[in-house]
């Protein structure tokens, strides 16, 4: 990430090229990372949500138009650990 501001507010390091591409593999890969992306309702999500039986229908997310830049709006970042002992859960 080049942008000093934006490495700032997400507390990021700069990272070489090799860095970043092991960065995004582990957290593709380890079970105790997980990213969720927060976006925009697409299209089809607002047709639906105005129908009485929205809860009933399914609604499959397509690639390429639903999932576009231009709907994204952040990601929130979760690491997983495991307590030190059953009592502190």
């Amino acid at each position: 990430m080049s942008s000093e501001s934006l490495r700032e507010a997400t507390a990021s390091e700069r990272l070489s090229l090799p860095e970043e591409y092991a960065m995004q593999k582990s957290w593709r890969e380890d079970a105790d990372k997980q990213t969720f992306i927060l976006s925009i309702p697409s299209s089809g999500i607002k047709s639906l949500s105005e129908s009485q039986d929205a809860l009933r229908r399914e609604y499959t997310v397509v690639g390429g138009v639903d999932d576009i830049p231009a709907n994204l709006v952040g990601d929130v970042n979760l690491f997983l650990y495991e307590a030190d002992d059953e009592e502190s859960i």
